[in-house]
């Protein structure tokens, strides 16, 4: 998820839905293809090399409307956001251009929610079944977050628009976790899990650590070459 604002920033307007609003989300179609067709073209365009080839069915993030809404559970959000863009610049209506969504982490739960292959590769294992490192980072008693599904119009990026949706996410998170604890002195753990070819020095660069990679063999859900799934680390 490259970042580099080499072309104009675009103002955006964005909404904040919890988890239990989406099934009643005018746009909750519009999102559902927002958030494959980006999913697809950072698969097939985002790495210096093909992962998965064009149309294959394993680079879908979405299954169906309800699926995202299940993996947020009853306390997570889904921030969108508008632009008027392209055809909609004209006459000022605005258009569904990037998504971001977080939910509180339940390391007993990692795979809840998750449906396919492939998005269940993108799930962080349950305590029990982790590293003594991974044991050691989750030890300490802070708020935890984990970050998902944030997308950007794949003919938008390269403006801005990735930063801006993290920063409000992290903000949001910042806020929900200040209504429920009354000393957040320590911090919150933001986690997220991406794909080490696409993503990860994106969030090396916004403060996050690797703590650990997960390699998968050409072939795997459909795949054309090898990759990497990491999980990362960041205290705000």
């Amino acid at each position: 998820m490259s970042d580099p604002q080499s072309r104009p920033s675009v103002p955006l307007t964005t909404r904040v839905i919890p988890s239990p609003s989406l099934a009643t989300y005018t746009d909750l179609t519009n999102l559902v293809s927002l958030i494959n067709r980006s999913f697809a073209h950072a698969h097939v365009h985002g790495a210096s090399y093909e992962i998965w080839p064009t149309g294959a069915a394993s680079s879908l993030r979405l299954w169906n409307p309800e699926q995202l809404a299940g993996e947020l559970g009853p306390e997570g959000f889904c921030i969108v956001a508008y632009a008027a863009v392209g055809e909609n610049a004209t006459d000022g209506a605005a258009k569904l251009v990037a998504t971001a969504s977080a939910k509180p982490y339940d390391a007993q739960k990692a795979s809840e929610g998750a449906t396919g292959e492939v998005n269940l590769m993108f799930k962080r294992p349950a305590v029990s079944e982790t590293k003594e490192a991974r044991q050691a980072l989750l030890a300490e008693d802070l708020p935890t977050w984990e970050l998902l599904a944030m997308v950007v119009d794949p003919e938008l990026q390269k403006r801005g628009l990735s930063t801006q949706l993290l920063d409000l996410t992290l903000e949001e998170i910042k806020r929900r976790v200040a209504a429920e604890t009354w000393n957040d002195e320590k911090g919150t753990r933001i986690l997220v899990s991406t794909m080490k070819e696409l993503s990860e020095g994106y969030y090396l660069k916004k403060g996050w650590t690797t703590t650990e990679e997960r390699r998968f063999p050409p072939g795997t859900a459909g795949s054309t070459n090898a990759f990497s799934v990491v999980d990362m680390v960041r205290i705000i």
